[in-house]
């Protein structure tokens, strides 16, 4: 805990009772909070056991303790927290002791008197009178205030276990909604088909720290057929595809840029392709696709963030007949919006 400033803290001795020979004191400590951060103070007499701890909110700002013999000095160790797990120096403060009562030299005065009388009888001599003694003023204690320095340099220790002040770390788990958009190269490898790509992310990130899950719907479309201006706007002239990625991957942030990656399988639905699926069902056909991606984002605000990615796609047709000349190849680049929660 970064604590350097500075903890002043009073001393006030109060005495309750003071006898001429023998004194029981109260002493009371006051100190003052001068560090708005400052949530709890914690303090002990006489002794800095880590278990024996007084803990107490940054509110309380004095301790009294009654019945303390007055012929000798007690010490109040003092230690102030951010979080209540990590703990300043100490500072300390001792009371002074009584000082001891030594009652004024008696005063006496002897008065002597001869008188003379006839030869017949002897003198008379008066018995010394008895001595005054004088009653002590009340001895007053005077008012110690002594300031306490606080080390330059905190140190930590675990919170006392008398009274536990427990901390909550705040989890690292977030949502990222992502609206995505990109160009399809496909057939990579032989003649190249580009297809319009758009995308809406569902992003669970650091579930456990740096371990996200993602999924992504998107719809794909291809205008491999006889496109012109007169049927660019009309769905027939697109093959067209409806997709699911599901990816588990990991991230790593440094500064506003995060780098992350991701590992999974697409579920794609195909219609206007004429291709052979592992399903089909009226006019579409469906495909399972190993998939990956990689991306580098960099989170402008705390909830707004842009990201560039690519995603790689195999496309295994229906499973059959596999072999490196029948394995599609597709390559998507995309820039992503993405909002935090």
């Amino acid at each position: 805990m970064k604590n350097k400033r500075a903890l002043i803290a009073a001393a006030l001795l109060i005495l309750l009772a003071v006898p001429v020979f023998a004194a029981t004191v109260s002493v009371e400590w006051q100190w003052v909070k001068n560090d708005p951060a400052v949530q709890y103070f914690r303090y002990q007499v006489d002794a800095q056991n880590e278990n024996s701890w007084i803990v107490v909110p940054a509110n309380v700002t004095s301790y009294t303790r009654s019945g303390l013999d007055g012929s000798r000095s007690y010490t109040l160790y003092l230690q102030q927290s951010y979080d209540g797990v990590h703990w300043s120096s100490s500072s300390s403060v001792s009371s002074e002791p009584l000082p001891e009562v030594v009652p004024p030299p008696v005063a006496s005065e002897i008065v002597t008197e001869t008188t003379v009388v006839p030869p017949a009888e002897p003198a008379v001599v008066e018995e010394p009178a008895a001595p005054v003694v004088e009653e002590p003023a009340p001895v007053t204690e005077p008012e110690v205030v002594e300031t306490l320095p606080i080390e330059e340099e905190a140190s930590s220790a675990p919170a006392p276990v008398v009274t536990p002040v427990p901390v909550d770390e705040p989890s690292s788990f977030h949502f990222n909604l992502g609206f995505a958009g990109g160009v399809v190269l496909d057939n990579i490898g032989g003649p190249l088909d580009l297809a319009a790509d758009a995308q809406v992310q569902f992003g669970f990130e650091d579930i456990v720290e740096g371990f996200d899950i993602k999924l992504n719907i998107g719809a794909i479309a291809n205008p491999s057929k006889d496109i012109s201006f007169d049927n660019f706007y009309k769905l027939d002239t697109y093959y067209k595809s409806i997709y699911a990625d599901l990816l588990a991957g990991g991230s790593f942030e440094a500064g506003i840029s995060e780098f992350y990656f991701g590992l999974g399988a697409r579920l794609r639905l195909d219609w206007g392709s004429g291709q052979e699926g592992l399903f089909s069902f009226s006019e579409f056909t469906g495909f399972v696709q190993p998939t990956a991606n990689v991306g580098m984002r960099f989170n402008f605000t705390d909830w707004f963030n842009i990201a560039i990615e690519g995603q790689y796609v195999m496309d295994l047709g229906d499973f059959k007949d596999i072999s490196f000349d029948t394995i599609g190849h597709s390559i998507t680049p995309r820039l992503v919006l993405g909002f935090a929660f």
